[in-house]
């Protein structure tokens, strides 16, 4: 039994110096600002991860605006075409219907 005793407080003993030398030497404020720059990158990447959300957000609003205002765009350019084109035919048919017209009375 004083073996064990003798072996704790001896581990005791030598834990107690080097948590000391950790305290004492500057080496508990190397790890303590490593674990701050740590704690700090981390806050970062979550910062910097939010904002590329809420751009992807909005980039995704302003595509489906985008895709909205062309199809709008098209649809207006597609019924103009369309009806100048039926203004072209009307136009020939009166045209024709005047030459035939004519042709009759002649």
């Amino acid at each position: 039994m004083p073996y064990i005793v003798g072996a704790v407080a001896g581990v005791g003993v030598i834990g107690a110096a080097g948590y000391g030398w950790y305290h004492f030497s500057g080496t508990k404020r190397v790890v303590d600002t490593a674990l701050e720059v740590k704690q700090r990158v981390q806050e970062m990447r979550a910062v910097a991860a939010k904002k590329r959300e809420v751009a992807r957000e909005q980039a995704a609003a302003m595509s489906a605006a985008a895709k909205e205002k062309t199809a709008s765009i098209s649809g207006r350019l597609r019924a103009r075409y369309q009806a100048s084109k039926a203004a072209k035919e009307g136009e020939v048919r009166y045209v024709l219907w005047f030459v035939i017209l004519a042709e009759t009375a002649c």
